[in-house]
Formats: C-alpha cells, structure tokens, sequence
C-alpha cells in the first residue's frame, strides 16, 4: 500500500499528510523543512573577508551561506553529511545510465 514517501532532505518515510511540499514537489519531513528555514538564522559575516553573506538553498536539501564577495560556501552542522550523500546519490544514478547509454558496454572484456 502506497501510504506515505520519504523526506527528500533526510530521507525517512512519513505519511504524505506529515510532509511539508515545496515548490519543486518534493516533500519535507517538519524537522528538515525547519532547518531549511533561512529566516531561522542570523546573517553571518564572511569569516574570510567580512562580507555580510546570502543564504541559499541548494537542491532543496541544504542551507548553505554564500559569500558574494569572495565566492566562499560556508556549511553548518550536518550539511557536509547531507551534501557527501547527494553527490553519492547523484553518483549512483549517473552509474545506473550507462548501460542505457552505452549497452554495447554490457559484457565486454
């Protein structure tokens, strides 16, 4: 029975009525929708050149700040996690194409 799908930020399953939908489509558990909140946290200077930085949220699942000054990305907390598993999954769908692509691959020595 199709009852639910997971958070796209934390990726554990709720009910669909326990999600929050961005405008993208994509469902976001109460606690990750939170932390995607850019009015939840203060403006932050650039620890490199003082700039007062922009907040920006990349791919739906992260809260970065951005210097645009300098060009410095700054993460908090588990943001390096989140980003490590997007560039996994990210990974893994780019493997799952090429033999779609390329099907003469598919057995050759």
């Amino acid at each position: 029975m199709f009852d639910g799908e997971n958070c796209i930020r934390c990726n554990q399953h709720f009910k669909f009525e326990d999600l929050t939908y961005r405008s993208d489509g994509y469902g976001l558990c109460h606690e990750c929708n939170v932390k995607l909140d850019p009015k939840r946290e203060q403006v932050r200077a650039c620890p490199h050149d003082g700039t007062k930085m922009n907040k920006s949220i990349v791919q739906g699942k992260l809260l970065v700040d951005n210097c645009p000054a300098c060009g410095g990305i700054w993460l908090d907390g588990d943001e390096l996690e989140i980003m490590r598993e997007m560039l996994v999954q990210q990974g893994r769908a780019q493997a799952s194409a090429i033999p779609f692509f390329f099907p003469f691959w598919i057995g050759a020595v």
